[in-house]
């Protein structure tokens, strides 16, 4: 699939022909993951993948974990920089493999991966250095790469580890007729920079996934929460009603009491224990920060009494929400909403006072299919921010994938939810924990 009308100018374009398809290109992409259609980004990214994908014939990458086999440093290290920022793995090998290629390559060589057999590499050793790399388990395929190193045992040693392994291989060559024309007959995409090469790798990759039945985890509502979300015709729903929808759909929640006044609030922050949140509860209250309406770290009675105040005057409060400190954790943003043109939608992103400034966030057709949730979590800056930076504690992924998967089944069963928005969800170890929602209901689709 190549998909135009992603700017403003390409959706006028298409306003005067096919409009309809005209709509955000991340739903767009989320909905072709969820038909298993590769993706292009570009018209010369769209004919590489399908000549890969003809070429390649049965051939698919199983994993998004790819080897660069050269004897040509400088474009391999170019299409492992290009790997990695298209999402796929370079993994290191292991040291007994890389033990082996040393016992093969010239001392120089690099063994890591890239894999560099160098250009004074015995001609006879490349058949047996390649055919290990492409055994290794951590490597779903390879990109070869190849400039001006014309001897066909390079082309004969990947086509023989390619059909022993039945891994994908795609290939650039510059100055090397022979052995591209070898690659070729082998059922080798060539093509004809390291960069292409590595994205018609990729669709090789995307074309492989298959999908296992989706998770629709139906769990009754209490009845009075049945006929609140009946009875509210358009608009935000309460906090305490959003709060009870979502944790019976899994979503945990940090301890908190609402007030109606300032000395209610007063209350609950003993009875929770300093220091606390404040917050403001008011109709139509969506954006609390923006409004004034937080309060963090409040260590005593008076300024929570100052607080409140200060909420009632700048954010309209007529109500208070007094929660506990929840933290250290990485804080995410969790929700979904409802797309015009292809139903319930679910996203997970950097949370916090990040969300809008890196603008890092997934999406995924709902329901959910197996490992979805989890794929989600491990893209963008998510990986690097999980796995515990700068002292914060590591994220197990068993609190947000439940949370991510009772959104999905809550959008799925209630098509009158339009749109839910819980920021920040903050995450530490196996635990997840909700300290702000908003759930927008209207008028069913």
């Amino acid at each position: 699939m190549l998909k135009g009308g992603r700017s403003e100018a390409g959706r006028r374009a298409a306003g005067s022909h096919t409009g309809s398809l005209a709509g955000s290109y991340e739903v767009f992409r989320a909905a072709c993951r969820s038909v298993l259609a590769v993706l292009a980004e570009e018209t010369e990214e769209f004919f590489d993948a399908i000549e890969a994908l003809v070429i390649a014939g049965d051939r698919r990458a199983a994993a998004p974990r790819v080897a660069i086999i050269t004897v040509s440093g400088g474009p391999s290290v170019v299409a492992a920089d290009v790997a990695e920022r298209e999402g796929l793995a370079v993994p290191a090998l292991d040291g007994a493999t890389q033990a082996s290629l040393r016992a093969l390559l010239p001392p120089f060589a690099a063994v890591g991966n890239p894999v560099d057999l160098t250009p004074q590499v015995d001609p006879g050793r490349i058949g047996s250095a390649v055919a290990q790399v492409l055994a290794h388990p951590q490597v779903a395929g390879a990109v070869a790469v190849n400039v001006g190193l014309d001897v066909p045992e390079f082309a004969d040693g990947l086509v023989a580890a390619g059909a022993a392994t039945q891994k994908p291989i795609v290939a650039f060559t510059g100055d090397a007729p022979d052995i591209t024309a070898r690659l070729r007959a082998g059922g080798v995409p060539v093509l004809a920079s390291p960069e292409r090469a590595v994205r018609a790798w990729r669709a090789l990759c995307a074309a492989h996934r298959s999908l296992a039945p989706p998770i629709i985890q139906s769990r009754a509502l209490p009845g009075d929460l049945e006929a609140a979300l009946a009875a509210t015709s358009t608009g935000p729903l309460p906090y305490t009603l959003a709060r009870r929808v979502l944790q019976t759909y899994g979503v945990r929640f940090c301890r908190e009491k609402a007030a109606r006044d300032v000395e209610g609030a007063v209350a609950a922050a003993e009875a929770i224990g300093y220091p606390v949140v404040l917050k403001a509860d008011a109709p139509g209250l969506v954006h609390k920060t923006e409004a004034g309406g937080v309060a963090l770290g409040l260590g005593d009675a008076r300024a929570v009494r100052e607080a409140c105040r200060a909420m009632t005057t700048h954010a309209g409060a007529t109500g208070f929400v007094v929660q506990e400190r929840v933290g250290p954790g990485v804080e995410l943003l969790v929700g979904g909403r409802r797309d015009e043109g292809f139903g319930p939608v679910v996203a997970v992103g950097a949370g916090g006072i990040l969300t809008e400034v890196v603008r890092d966030v997934s999406l995924r057709l709902a329901p959910l299919h197996p490992g979805e949730a989890g794929e989600m979590l491990r893209e963008g800056l998510r990986a690097r921010l999980l796995a515990g930076p700068r002292g914060l504690p590591s994220v197990d992924d068993a609190g947000v994938v439940e949370a991510l998967e009772g959104l999905s089944a809550l959008l799925v069963l209630h098509p009158r939810i339009l749109e839910i928005d819980i920021n920040p969800l903050i995450a530490a170890g196996r635990d997840a924990v909700a300290v702000d929602a908003v759930m927008v209901v209207g008028e069913r689709p």
